[in-house]
This record gives C-alpha cells, sequence and structure tokens, in this order.
C-alpha cells in the first residue's frame, strides 16, 4: 500500500500534481535508482506514456506538459513530487 508523507502532500499541492498522477507514476513510470540512497525516482518515459494513453487519456494530457516524478522510499512511501525540469539520468 502507497503511503504518502506529509511533506510529499505538502509538495503535490504547491505544485499542482493530484493524487491520481501519483498513482499513474506508481503503476506504469519507470524507476531510476538515486545513487548512494535506497530511494528510487519515478517518471513517465515515452514509452510508459504508449502504455499509460489507453488507461486514461485525459489524465495523461494534464501530464504531458509539466512532466511529474515522484521519489519514493524503500517501503514504497512518497516522499515527494514534482515536475522535471531536467533529464533524470539513468544508471
Amino acid at each position: 500500500m502507497m503511503q504518502i508523507t506529509a511533506h510529499a502532500r505538502t509538495r503535490m499541492q504547491q505544485r499542482g500534481i493530484r493524487r491520481e498522477v501519483i498513482e499513474m507514476l506508481m503503476e506504469y513510470g519507470e524507476v531510476v535508482h538515486c545513487k548512494g540512497g535506497s530511494e528510487e525516482v519515478i517518471f513517465l518515459s515515452r514509452k510508459a506514456r504508449l502504455v499509460a494513453q489507453d488507461d486514461g487519456p485525459e489524465l495523461l494530457k494534464a501530464c504531458k506538459s509539466k512532466c511529474p516524478y515522484v521519489v519514493v522510499a524503500e517501503n514504497c512511501d512518497v516522499i515527494t513530487a514534482g515536475h522535471r525540469t531536467k533529464k533524470i539520468r539513468r544508471n
């Protein structure tokens, strides 16, 4: 079960990211492990967008221009959420 921390809820509200977007990221997103930590970054790659398009095109349309991401801890808690401004480096 996904838990959203208080910090993540605050960031979601500040950045206009709905819970449905977080759920879509968790279901379809690509996972990249962070260096030196146990966290993972989850975002929608081009391939994931194609798969997600069938499920919720209106939700995907909202995500397309902003490129949302989430940072998730080992225990699947969402630590924070935001919008990508730079390319995520894959290790």
